[in-house]
């Protein structure tokens, strides 16, 4: 039985009128599923975009996850969970990109599950 590894301070305080690309994760590893808690505050709106790659620089939207749709007043929390892909890439990571008007702030906490 393998032990999770959490970090509750992946992404903190980031401004959400803005995009941004969160920190990678290098899956060296063997991954089961990783997963990612987002803290949401203020008048939100945008998509938020699973990524990952085999190359370092050479980032793509993963097929099997749609990008999600984000439109929050007020504080919000949403889990998004990413099963088995994380077993076929090196790197994984997600994207923020804001409409225009988003305003507040974006938290974002990782569990990553090896297998």
């Amino acid at each position: 039985m393998s032990t999770s590894i959490v970090n509750l301070e992946y992404v903190v305080g980031q401004d959400a009128s803005f995009g941004f690309v969160s920190p990678t994760i290098h899956t060296y590893f063997t991954v089961d599923t990783i997963s990612w808690q987002f803290d949401l505050a203020g008048s939100l709106s945008g998509k938020i975009f699973i990524e990952g790659t085999i190359y370092p620089n050479a980032w793509e939207t993963l097929a099997d996850c749609e990008p999600l749709e984000i439109v929050v007043s007020g504080p919000s929390h949403v889990i998004v969970v990413v099963p088995n892909t994380a077993r076929y890439q090196e790197y994984l990571r997600f994207r923020w990109e804001p409409n225009l008007g988003s305003v507040g702030t974006f938290d974002a906490a990782i569990r990553i599950l090896p297998s």
